[in-house]
């Protein structure tokens, strides 16, 4: 009997919906949408869940951005998320460095359709040196890295304190 009762409880237990996480709680909404025949509704509720994963991408994404180096700040743009949905359709992360030289960005980009289309112009030498003070590369043909703003020689120190070999496993 108190075998019937435990397996009883661990069904509605795992029959429950997952509270307090989002993306599951909007999967479980998309299945009932479905269910129900509201196949506009499961579409929305999915595409909603994709954006909550491109989210968490992004986050992941922050921890490769570089450090700041002595004398400079950073400060991560809480709207690279949305950002990197809207103009390139992945993941993205963005970072902001101010020091006694300047100021430049560095973005982290991935999993985005629109950067396939652009791989060809980031491997062109004579478009890559015509845009001046900004730096483009792609991390094993899936993450553009790009660093814009002055001075260039304090992006490329920063830069090249990235972990490279990690950013290209993610």
């Amino acid at each position: 009997m108190k075998r019937i009762l435990a397996c009883a409880m661990a069904v509605i237990l795992v029959s429950q919906p997952a509270s307090g996480d989002e993306f599951t709680d909007t999967i479980g909404a998309a299945l009932e949408a479905y269910a129900a025949g509201d196949i506009k509704g499961a579409g929305d509720d999915l595409d909603y869940a994709q954006d909550l994963l491109r989210a968490l991408g992004a986050k992941g994404l922050e921890a490769f951005l570089p450090a700041a180096q002595a004398g400079w700040t950073r400060t991560i743009s809480q709207d690279s998320a949305e950002a990197g949905m809207a103009m390139l359709g992945g993941a993205s992360a963005t970072a902001e460095y101010a020091g006694p030289e300047g100021e430049f960005t560095v973005t982290l980009a991935t999993d985005s359709p629109m950067m396939q289309a652009f791989m060809p112009m980031f491997s062109n030498a004579m478009i890559l040196n015509a845009m001046g003070s900004n730096i483009i590369g792609i991390v094993d043909d899936s993450v553009l890295v790009t660093a814009e703003g002055t001075p260039v020689a304090a992006m490329q120190a920063h830069l090249e304190a990235m972990d490279l070999t990690a950013l290209a496993a993610y």
